[in-house]
């Protein structure tokens, strides 16, 4: 990482021999922490570019206003108290995040400490924390604000209605300042050395989007098959994609999984794909929805099924049901509003691809809603429920 956690000074003694420190400990200090290598000073220039019109060291600058001074460089300030007007950085804004992890959480109270701390504890600290609160009326939204009270790198959003996750991630989105984004779910968990790992293929490759694997974690009764499935399913795809392909290999040939909780992806093609992304009510598909924009304007993708970043819960939502209730079959079926807004944007790109896209996963839904039908309302009255077909698809598509 280029901002360490912390310096341990045994092992910086290590580096340099004892005569050295006992003559002159201020320039041994630059040497033994150049020798580490546990800053990057062309990172540190760019997140505090103060400091290199200053003409002082990036090092140097870390030494006497970090160490000498008691102080580690935070997330969001280098806080210094220098006598020397040439070097002195009161209260030094840095220049940006490397990532921007936004996080999502509606009525999540048992879980949400746990995806903040995941957030804030990554031993890669050059990080902002976004969380969108959606109206959640359990007490979510106070151990939010304490967090937010006491973080000077979390922003918090709060949504007076529920709104739904696509609508809080486009919230976050717009408060985003990093270079990349990665997207986390309110009751899942990062593993705390993911933004670590993936800032190495950010600075190697910058690709726009880097799909990291997951690790699931069973919550309900789901079988073994439908679990290897579900790995299966997430796992990334090894490979480096440029241009079209981005888009093609994932929602024609389905080599990977357009889930947003398994990405990191450049800032400029989230900012780009969510400008497209509508204000309104999502119920279902949000992922399918939010991720087709941004595999159409990102321009390279790569799979690392090496780096496992996401702990996710499988089970503790609707996925988790066997069998439905009245709302939960209508939540569950409503992809034909989703489909709507994934015509809509077709319609303002122009684009064979996306048409094909949109017919293709309007046939997947509609088989999708039919095949729930059969299978999990058993407990509702099949008319009832073939009704909720009919007025959600109309009589001549369920048909």
């Amino acid at each position: 990482a280029s901002l360490p956690r912390e310096i341990d000074a045994e092992e910086l003694k290590a580096l340099v021999p004892a005569d050295m420190w006992e003559k002159d400990a201020a320039s041994s200090a630059v040497v033994a922490l150049r020798r580490s290598g546990k800053i990057d000073e062309v990172s540190y220039y760019d997140r505090y570019p103060d400091v290199k019109k200053s003409g002082m060291g990036a090092i140097e600058h870390y030494i006497y206003y970090g160490i000498k001074e008691n102080r580690k460089l935070c997330n969001n300030y280098c806080l210094v108290n220098s006598s020397s007007d040439k070097y002195k950085f009161n209260n030094l804004e840095c220049k940006s995040y490397f990532f921007s992890i936004i996080i999502i959480c509606f009525n999540q109270e048992k879980y949400i400490q746990h995806a903040i701390d995941s957030a804030l504890n990554q031993t890669f600290c050059d990080n902002e924390i976004i969380i969108v609160d959606d109206a959640s009326t359990d007490s979510s939204r106070n151990i939010i604000s304490n967090y937010e009270q006491n973080n000077k790198n979390i922003k918090v959003v709060y949504h007076n209605k529920n709104m739904s996750a696509c609508k809080s991630r486009k919230d976050g989105v717009s408060l985003a300042e990093g270079r990349y984004v990665i997207v986390l779910d309110g009751d899942d968990t990062l593993l705390l050395d993911v933004t670590e790992k993936l800032y190495t293929i950010c600075n190697e490759k910058t690709p726009d989007i880097i799909n990291f694997n997951t690790n699931v974690i069973t919550c309900g009764d789901s079988s073994e098959k439908e679990i290897e499935q579900l790995v299966k399913y997430l796992k990334p795809y090894d490979q480096y994609v440029l241009n079209d392909n981005v888009l093609m290999m994932c929602y024609i040939e389905k080599k990977w999984s357009w889930n947003l909780f398994s990405k990191c992806i450049k800032m400029e093609v989230v900012k780009k794909a969510f400008s497209y992304i509508t204000d309104d009510y999502i119920s279902r598909a949000n992922d399918v929805y939010a991720y087709l924009p941004i595999s159409h304007f990102a321009k390279s993708y790569i799979g690392v099924s090496s780096i496992c970043g996401v702990n996710y819960n499988y089970g503790l939502g609707l996925d988790g049901n066997k069998q439905y209730n009245r709302a939960q079959f209508c939540s569950k079926i409503s992809m034909s509003t989703t489909i709507k807004y994934i015509k809509e944007f077709a319609d303002r790109i122009n684009n064979d691809m996306l048409y094909n896209i949109y017919e293709k996963l309007y046939n997947e839904w509609m088989y999708d809603s039919a095949y729930r039908w059969i299978n999990f309302t058993d407990n509702l009255d099949k008319k009832d429920a073939f009704d909720i077909i009919l007025n959600s698809w109309g009589v001549w598509q369920t048909v």
